[in-house]
Order: structure tokens, then sequence, then C-alpha cells
């Protein structure tokens, strides 16, 4: 019988829900079962372990906190900084808005925007002073340290037509070499110019390349020794490189030996053409050997991004990449890895305890479905809404000091 009604219990007491003695209910609420026939005596809030340091789930990619604008991603290499030890990376989309962003606290940082969209990729030069990157028939200069722009001025037709930049790699600190390409009645044409930073001068050559089937490159790079370029796909098929050798002005063609190969829209100064392999895993060709490195970084299958892949490296174990059409978008693998601690379906509000230590690594809350990417550096307390969210940590950390816990709201 419930509590006043006919025949019902005059107190709480009565009801015989409650312990006979209140010995060790110290600050416990009365609260109506969900039956609703008694009461309970209990806490305000019951908290259940969803992960306390257990054995995870290994994950080689982890998720990144959402792009602060809405166009296409391209990416400069990836930095570390020698004095944190953090790594850095620069954005750009087909707009004018420009940002830093720091891998390692998952801050994006306002920066001066660009005189223009870029095309592709962000090239940085050897001293890691400068980045460059092309947009119709410009360069798009960046002074890391001044925080300001300069612009080429436009470089030189191709066959008396305007031509467009296609992607950019640094010679040497004053040197930038472009792939361009101009369209005449049908046919494309395709050239390598030579572009001197500080007397703001242009060169081209006489030969030129004519691709048959890709029209458009999306990657760059320059062999070690200088003495070669190679643009990617460009060429018979959508897996081919056009390699110009310098010295000769001569063009010739590089196959990746398979259809499912496509470039990595990247440019990484260590000779390397980054490849997308569908399956799916990140590959490159070695320029200075030509030849085919399989596989480079493993295999992560939460990549839904169809095509016109971009992305930032560093050496051949660390890569942020534009994986996923909705936000979350990036995903980066650091060589160790991440590891999923936990995954949960939530039905109603839950309100979630994190306890961490202060190690500089961050638990990632992701509700893929919904969009939603939160980091966790210290102990914390967050309100989740109703859907499946993800929890992962670096290994680089220790998952056996972590505790999360929550309570369903009501």
């Amino acid at each position: 019988m419930g509590y006043g009604s006919p025949g019902g219990a005059s107190t709480f007491l009565d009801l015989l829900d409650t312990p006979d003695t209140y010995s060790g209910q110290k600050q416990k609420l009365v609260k109506v079962k969900t039956a609703e026939d008694g009461l309970n005596l209990d806490l305000l809030l019951s908290f259940t372990d969803w992960y306390a340091g257990g054995a995870p789930t290994s994950y080689p990619w982890v998720f990144e906190p959402n792009v602060p604008f809405a166009s296409s991603i391209k990416f400069s290499p990836i930095i570390k900084d020698p004095t944190t030890n953090e790594y850095w990376v620069y954005l750009i989309g087909s707009t004018s808005e420009f940002y830093k962003f720091n891998i390692t606290t998952k801050q994006y940082h306002r920066l001066a925007d660009s005189l223009g969209g870029i095309n592709n990729h962000l090239a940085l030069s050897p001293d890691g002073k400068k980045l460059a990157g092309g947009s119709n028939n410009r360069l798009y200069i960046y002074d890391i340290e001044a925080n300001t722009w300069s612009q080429s001025p436009t470089a030189p037709n191709i066959n008396a037509t305007a031509c467009e930049v296609m992607g950019c790699v640094w010679a040497d600190n004053d040197i930038i070499w472009a792939g361009m390409r101009a369209q005449i009645d049908t046919t494309w044409h395709v050239k390598c110019y030579r572009y001197t930073v500080s007397t703001t001068t242009w060169n081209s050559y006489t030969n030129e390349f004519l691709p048959s089937a890709s029209f458009y490159a999306l990657a760059a790079t320059i062999r070690t020794n200088g003495s070669a370029l190679y643009f990617g796909p460009l060429g018979n098929n959508y897996y081919t490189l056009m390699r110009y050798t310098i010295a000769t002005d001569t063009y010739n063609q590089c196959s990746l030996q398979s259809s499912n190969r496509r470039p990595i829209g990247a440019c990484d100064r260590n000779a390397r053409v980054w490849v997308h392999v569908d399956g799916v895993y990140i590959c490159y060709w070695d320029c200075d050997s030509d030849t085919f490195v399989d596989p480079a970084i493993s295999q992560q299958t939460l990549e839904d991004k169809g095509s016109n892949w971009t992305g930032g490296f560093l050496d051949t174990s660390k890569v942020i990449y534009w994986a996923r059409n909705a936000n979350p978008k990036l995903m980066s693998y650091f060589g160790t890895g991440s590891w999923r601690l936990a995954q949960k379906t939530l039905t109603d509000y839950n309100l979630v305890v994190f306890k961490k230590p202060a190690d500089g690594f961050a638990i990632s809350a992701v509700n893929t479905g919904d969009g939603f990417y939160i980091p966790i550096f210290l102990f914390d307390v967050l309100c989740l809404p109703a859907g499946t969210w993800e929890f992962f940590y670096p290994k680089d950390g220790d998952y056996t000091k972590l505790k999360i816990s929550a309570s369903e709201l009501k």
C-alpha cells in the first residue's frame, strides 16, 4: 500500500521499505521506487563505473576536435615544437580562414587570414619558417614568426593561356617549385615553374607534360638530392605520378601499380608521395628509389570519406588526416596508437565524472553520430546527451589510472 492511500501507511517508516536502523545511511535521500509502490533510501545520484582501469581495446587512430571552418581542409606537414615537444599543424580551407592546431593540447589558434584560398596543401620551408600554397595563378607565402602573408606576381602563361597552381614544394629556403596547368581547347598542359621568393620572380621552361586521364595533382614532393619533382595524380590514370627531372627539363610517369592507390593532398619534402589505399591504410611512394612502400601506417576502419583525401605527415609514424565527411572529420595516428576505453549508448542525459592524472594526455569523448568531440585533460564532470559515445586515450598514457563513472539523470 502506498503512502497516504486508504488503509496505507501514515509515515515513511510504516512503509517498511527503509531499514530497521539508519546506521550507514547518513545524508541519503528518500526516493520513490520506480514501480511507485514504496520508498528507498539512496544517494541523490547512483554512479556506475563505465571504465575503471581494465584492459581497453586497441585503436591505432584517434579522433580530433571539430574543424572551425566548414570548407575543404588543407594541411601543412606536422611540426614538433623542440621546446615543449608538442605537435602542431597548420590548416586552411577554400576560404581565407587560417589556423594553427596544437595536436597535443587539442586547441585551435586563429591566425592572420590568407590572401586567398589554397589548393591541396601547405608546403613548409626547410628551415620551418615559412609556408606556401597556391590558388589560381599565384603563390601565397606565410611568414610564421611575423604572422603575415604575401603573394607572388601572377605566374607566366602556358602557351598564351593563364595557368593554375596545383601544388608546390620548397627546394630550399628561397626557391619554390610549383606544378602548373592550363587547359587549351580540350587538352590540359602541365609545366613545372620555379619561383624565387627574395626576388619575386618566376622562371618557366620549354617542355611540358600532357596528361591523358588524370589532370590535377593533389600531392607534391622533391627528391632528397633536389634533382627531381613529383606531382600526383597526373598522367594516364589516377594512380600515376608525374616526375620532372630539373636538369634536363623532362617529364616521365611513375605508376603506383594498382587502381586502389590514390595520392593524398600533402607536401612532404622527404621524397614521399603519400598514398591512400582502399582497405583502408596509408602508404607512400619513395621518390628517391621510385618504389612503393606498403604499408607504412596501419589500417583504420572508421574512415568514410571516399575521395580527395588530404593530410599532414611527420616521418612515417605521425599523421593527421581528413578521414570523415561529418564532424569529427579529423583523425590522427601517432605510432603507438590509442586505446578505446569504453563505448556507451545513452537513452537520456548522463552525468559523467572523469578521474585522471595531469599527465598531458586527454581522454577523448566522441559521438560520431552527432558530431561531438570533447577532450578531458584533468578531473572533470560532463553532462552527455543521448547517443552512442566512445572514449579514447593515447597509449603513451597510463590507462590504469583512469576512471569514468556515470549516473543517468531523470
